[in-house]
């Protein structure tokens, strides 16, 4: 039973339509408001594919995944739709302008978005041709910033971003903006992990959620 907004994943194990064994198997995580599940492993572990079971689009074989509160998600592979960047970013919510103007800066686009010909109002591609990979990624992730999710979804935002610009997306964005909200953050850079207050390790053989220390 919820007593705050949050995720509750207990023995999952979980299949692909049409596919020959378990992507996921025997899961337990949990993560409520206030606090990051950081989600680590080699690629093919099934990090992304957990993150699809709380959105409801991967079949449940065995266990069950419960949220409470809106979903907010950021895709491992960031999509925009032909649109100028500020639609893309409120993706059909009202503009608000402080609120949008705070997300510029928590995710570092207020001066990108000072290079482009007519700012924020710049059309862009399903693709997003006139954005650089970094760029996408932070519209992305400035998108489901903007949703207002009570539990926050992101599938390794700072990897197409370098280190510095990494840094200030999980200080900013993670640990300020989103610090009263349910966050689960997949990502491969290992240096974020001091800072979770859990941490599931997906691994070939074994799964198993582990306490951060706490020193």
């Amino acid at each position: 039973m919820f007593c705050r907004h949050g995720a509750e994943i207990r023995g999952l194990t979980a299949l692909w339509n049409g596919g020959n064994r378990p992507t996921l198997c025997d899961i337990t995580a949990t993560v409520y408001a206030g606090e990051l599940l950081v989600v680590v492993g080699p690629v093919g572990s099934g990090k992304s594919s957990l993150l699809h079971s709380l959105l409801g689009e991967l079949p449940e074989l065995h266990g069950s995944v419960d949220v409470s509160g809106k979903i907010a998600y950021a895709a491992q592979e960031p999509w925009l739709f032909s649109d100028s960047v500020r639609q893309n970013i409120l993706f059909g919510e009202k503009y608000n302008p402080q609120k949008y103007a705070e997300l510029l800066r928590v995710c570092g686009l207020d001066a990108d978005l000072k290079q482009l010909s007519d700012g924020d109002l710049t059309y862009v591609g399903e693709r997003g041709t006139t954005l650089s990979g970094g760029q996408k990624a932070r519209v992305s992730l400035a998108r489901a910033l903007y949703q207002d999710g009570d539990v926050v979804l992101l599938d390794d935002p700072l990897s197409a971003v370098d280190a510095a610009v990494g840094k200030q997306l999980f200080d900013l964005c993670i640990r300020g903006y989103l610090r009263r909200k349910a966050v689960i953050l997949v990502t491969h850079q290992l240096q974020y992990m001091s800072a979770a207050h859990n941490i599931l390790v997906l691994l070939e053989v074994r799964r198993r959620l582990f306490n951060t220390f706490h020193h």
